[in-house]
């Protein structure tokens, strides 16, 4: 055993010496390692625009250069009369970007077509952002496309076509097939449990509660052609995205705890009423108003589609044809339905605890909808706690499936919960930072490379944005590290902000020839010191090591 333990020492000691040798060595070759500026290419090499036009399409093309990607999100077509247009981009590919976290990017080639409608105007306004995966980032780009006039034909002559129909009512069907559609099941179960009706009243009621659905869909997209709604604005406004998240809440709790907010007793008291009062005597009208309601509470989880299609049909001026596409539309969102209407009693299998637990489960994902819908407008600090209690909501489900008590779950989930919002709230003691002068216009900066107190000082300009990731890198890494500092210090340190791609700032990026971001100018004397302009990140300790390299010239 002591002989062991010797071993063992000696075996520590000699891996220790030899770690200590290899780090002294790593540090030795690092001390002698100078700044290699990388070279990065032009906006336009980078991301070449090319499209193809035929007919009423115009096919968009980006070839993008290896190691370079484009922001799916930042794509953006419009004409110059701001007529909308229909386009649909491909999904891309998951990307961790350090500023914005995993995004949908593209990469080494992307194409889509553009469908035109009768626009006034034969301009496209194409507008891209993209970045090097090194983190260097380019503005926001924006090219004009010239139309043949004769594209702007009349729109009517499409949609009059008889595939336009056909299109609709396949969007339609394919539309009931996503998760959008998971409020309508208890709807529909509701509608079979109305009495223990003959197959041939259950038909019927099916019809005519799809029916209310579509009719609401066809009269929607009729006084959307009338008064020209942009229906984008509304649909991303506040007020609307808080309604929608609410009535999604509201869903979902349905779904999870086992109540009806359609169909609920009183509901049906007050139609039994006015069915009563317009003297009928079934429950057809019943199921008409349902399918209405139905309608109008499913609205808001069929934002997406049903925008593009709104934007689409209202092109064409004609609010009987918006109408009409509306209508196929719901129908088609409605036929999978029926299917489950007509067959569910005998085909599908009956419930059971395993059915509630699918039901309350698929309640659950849906209340992830109303996060995603409100994080545009709500702080991210709210959102992680909202995604956190939601996560808490799952594992309380998992435990109470598992026969966890429920007292002990809830116990451990705000335990949990507490202990996250005490993270979130958590602050660490700020660090020193450089000071720098912010400026925004080329005359303040004239101003400041010419000023007598700059007079034989080297003059440090960092050009800077908000959707720069390597930029915040460089802020929250470089420019705190104290020996950075140190090194700087006797250096006028300016910054300029170029988040917004105004007239201003593209007049000090054609000036100071800055071809993307972050770029460090450095300036002596009224001179641009160009071969010590660095383009990208910078680590502390290169950085450290060019400052050396220009104060001991």
């Amino acid at each position: 055993m002591r002989q062991f333990l010797i071993l063992c020492f000696v075996c520590l000691f000699l891996f220790s010496y030899s770690s200590l040798s290899l780090a002294n060595s790593e540090i030795k070759v690092n001390t002698k390692q100078k700044f290699e500026q990388p070279k990065y290419l032009k906006s336009k090499d980078a991301f070449i625009l090319s499209y193809e036009k035929k007919d009423r399409i115009i096919t968009l093309q980006w070839s993008i250069a290896p190691n370079y990607y484009l922001y799916k999100n930042s794509i953006s077509i419009t004409s110059s009369d701001n007529r909308d247009l229909f386009f649909s981009k491909p999904p891309g590919i998951k990307y961790n970007d350090p500023t914005f976290g995993y995004v949908n990017v593209y990469k080494e080639k992307i194409s889509f077509p553009v469908y035109l409608s009768n626009i006034n105007s034969n301009t496209l306004l194409v507008s891209y952002q993209g970045c090097n995966i090194h983190g260097f980032c380019y503005p926001p780009q924006t090219k004009t496309i010239e139309l043949n006039p004769s594209i702007s034909d009349n729109y009517q002559n499409i949609l009059s076509q008889w595939f336009s129909p056909f299109m609709f009512l396949v969007f339609g069907i394919g539309l009931a097939f996503t998760p959008c559609i998971f409020p309508m099941y208890p709807i529909t179960t509701k509608i079979l449990s109305f009495h223990e009706q003959k197959p041939k009243k259950t038909i019927i009621n099916a019809i005519i509660y799809l029916q209310g659905i579509a009719v609401i869909y066809s009269i929607f997209g009729f006084i959307t052609s009338l008064v020209g709604l942009k229906v984008q604005f509304i649909f991303q406004s506040p007020l609307f995205l808080i309604t929608a998240c609410i009535i999604l809440i509201l869903l979902g709790l349905s779904m999870m705890f086992q109540f009806q907010i359609i169909g609920s007793s009183k509901l049906n008291n007050f139609i039994n009423q006015l069915s009563f009062s317009l003297r009928f005597k079934s429950n057809y009208l019943n199921s008409f108003f349902l399918g209405i309601l139905a309608g109008i509470l499913c609205t808001p989880c069929t934002t997406a589609p049903l925008s593009a299609v709104l934007i689409y049909s209202t092109q064409a001026n004609n609010p009987l044809w918006t109408s009409i596409n509306l209508y196929l539309l719901a129908t088609g969102m409605t036929l999978p339905l029926l299917v489950f209407i007509l067959v569910g009693k005998k085909h599908f299998p009956k419930s059971g605890a395993w059915l509630n637990s699918i039901k309350q489960l698929l309640g659950l994902i849906l209340l992830t909808l109303p996060i995603m819908i409100i994080q545009p407008i709500i702080n991210p600090y709210i959102i992680k706690i909202l995604w956190f209690i939601w996560a808490s909501c799952l594992f309380l489900f998992i435990l109470k499936k598992f026969n966890f008590t429920l007292k002990s779950s809830l116990f451990l989930v705000f335990i949990t919960i507490v202990i996250t919002i005490a993270y979130l709230n958590f602050k660490p003691q700020k660090t020193t930072q450089l000071n720098f002068l912010n400026l925004s216009t080329q005359s303040e900066i004239d101003k400041q490379i010419i000023s007598p107190a700059n007079k034989d000082k080297l003059i440090m300009i960092d050009f800077y944005a908000d959707w720069c990731s390597a930029c915040r890198k460089l802020e929250h890494t470089t420019f705190v590290n104290p020996k950075v500092i140190n090194a700087m210090l006797g250096m006028q340190k300016i910054r300029v902000d170029l988040s917004e791609l105004n007239e201003e700032n593209l007049k000090i990026m054609q000036k100071m020839n800055i071809i993307g971001l972050p770029t460090i100018l450095f300036i002596k004397n009224n001179t641009i010191l160009k071969k010590h302009t660095i383009t990208g990140f910078i680590s502390a300790n290169l950085m450290v090591d060019h400052i050396n390299s220009m104060t001991s010239q």
